[in-house]
């Protein structure tokens, strides 16, 4: 890695389930496959509905990537996202089919 290589001090975050305005809908994650079939007018892509997501908005991930940034330690790479509320693929549906 470049960053042992050159001794460069370095992190790495981790971003999931960050989300912000206007995804593409050809991004292939959840919420903007589930746009473009509610745009087209036709049924939503969902498989069970079991598997569960937490969703955090991008503007709020900026703290956790300034945060993560600014920590002394160089432990690792570092998760971004938000722990709760974790919500099923069926029940995201349905609130945005309402």
């Amino acid at each position: 890695m470049f960053a042992q290589e050159y001794g460069i001090p370095s992190k790495m975050a981790r971003p999931f389930n960050n989300y912000g305005r206007g995804p593409e809908n050809t991004d292939k994650r959840v919420i903007p496959d589930f746009e473009r079939d509610i745009f087209a007018g036709g049924d939503l892509a969902l498989s069970d509905g079991k598997p569960t997501r937490t969703s955090a908005n991008f503007a709020d991930s900026i703290t956790g990537y300034t945060t993560g940034a600014r920590q002394r330690s160089d432990r690792g790479p570092y998760n971004v996202g938000i722990e709760r509320p974790e919500i099923s693929m069926a029940e995201l549906a349905q609130k945005l089919m309402i």
